[in-house]
């Protein structure tokens, strides 16, 4: 999950004002998005971690599969959301040849470009809910995405020998629109059925947040004190309370989609 963003798209003011002003959309017309990110979710992350493990590769080809053998429905189901509006199909048309390159590399073992392929489709169906003015439930995750992930490289990017005044000025500024995004996630109301989510996964999702929180403030304090170490580190932290978020909106393996 490495995509960047474009952040003329969601300003930090812009998601302060969505937080306070804008419920989440539940209408009868994000099922079909909701169960199609249940779906689309799993290959994103396996594809991701496909070669951190032995198991990897056949977790993440199967993910792959399942997406692509409810796909022909889900694309029927999507299309209808916005039937007259050609942007919205074009842009569901084009999902069908993101999954087909994301299985075509797969197939030769190219994980990054399975993902890379994968995270356009994310982001194409985002732009086009935005367009359409849609403030749908997970686009408020991938938003934070990227100023979370800027600061999760800190630690990679940057030692405590190297991170000067420069350095700490960079992280403030992602750390700013991080925290604004993330409280557009906050101001969410989470209704489980709406979602779609089992317990565990509402659970994981409550609990995920919770530590999401947490880490941000961790960062804001340590911003303001000067153990250049202890400021990778919390920098660092943010990123996987948010991953397990994000993925609490996949159906587990094995799992199929409840019937509506």
């Amino acid at each position: 999950m490495t995509h960047t963003l474009d952040r003329r798209r969601f300003t930090a003011a812009a998601l302060l004002a969505l937080a306070g002003s804008v419920q989440a959309v539940t209408r009868t017309d994000d099922g079909a998005m909701i169960d199609f990110d249940a779906l689309y979710i799993p290959p994103l992350f396996l594809t991701g971690a496909a070669a951190k493990s032995p198991e990897g590769p056949a977790r993440a080809q199967a993910a792959l599969a399942r997406l692509q053998g409810q796909w022909p429905a889900l694309r029927g189901r999507l299309e209808a959301v916005w039937p007259r509006d050609t942007v919205w199909l074009r842009t569901v048309g084009a999902v069908q040849g993101q999954l087909a390159d994301a299985a075509r590399h797969a197939g030769r073992g190219a994980w990054p470009e399975s993902h890379e392929a994968l995270e356009q489709v994310r982001m194409a169906l985002w732009r086009a809910r935005e367009a359409r003015g849609m403030d749908y439930v997970l686009d408020r995750f991938v938003a934070f995405h990227e100023p979370m992930e800027r600061l999760a490289d800190a630690a990679v990017k940057w030692t405590p020998s190297t991170l000067g005044p420069r350095q700490r000025a960079e992280l403030e500024k992602h750390f700013v629109e991080a925290r604004a995004r993330w409280r557009a996630v906050e101001a969410l109301p989470i209704d489980a059925a709406a979602l779609r989510l089992t317990p565990v996964r509402e659970a994981q999702l409550r609990k995920a947040m919770t530590d999401e929180s947490a880490a941000l403030q961790a960062l804001s304090e340590a911003l303001r004190g000067a153990d250049a170490a202890a400021l990778l580190k919390t920098a660092a932290a943010t990123k996987p309370p948010f991953v397990r978020a994000y993925t609490a909106f996949g159906l587990a393996e094995g799992d199929a989609l409840p019937q509506r």
